[in-house]
């Protein structure tokens, strides 16, 4: 067998998650085959990652993408960018902002300062 010829699947459950991800060979989709593998894996259908974007257990199958979890619960899909954006765009009166998932909301941020890649947090110009 070519591994070349070797495609991701996703296994989808009832509640659309994918329950796991596993490669096989187009020339494999023979009734029984999917059949057995649907059973095993206890899913209600496998999906071609080629074909609709990658999968990662614990995405949502859509029907036609795969979407990973929400990082924060106030967040909405972006169909152009395939990416959890907050629900309206950052102001633009001057200063940056940056999303609070705790809050929902955009919340100035002090771009005074550096990155310390020591630590790997922001430190702030007056310390």
């Amino acid at each position: 067998m070519n591994h070349l010829d070797m495609h991701p699947h996703a296994y989808i459950n009832e509640d659309n998650l994918v329950i796991d991800v596993n490669l096989f060979n187009e020339s494999d989709h023979d009734s029984q085959l999917l059949e057995d593998l649907l059973s095993v894996k206890k899913a209600k259908q496998v999906v071609c990652c080629c074909t609709f974007g990658i999968a990662r257990v614990g995405d949502t199958w859509t029907g036609t993408e795969f979407r990973y979890p929400a990082p924060g619960i106030n967040l909405v899909w972006d169909t152009n960018t395939k990416e959890w954006v907050p629900p309206t765009p950052a102001p633009t009166d001057g200063p940056l902002y940056q999303w609070d998932l705790p809050s929902g909301s955009w919340k100035e941020v002090d771009n005074t300062g550096y990155w310390d890649l020591k630590t790997m947090t922001w430190v702030p110009e007056s310390e």
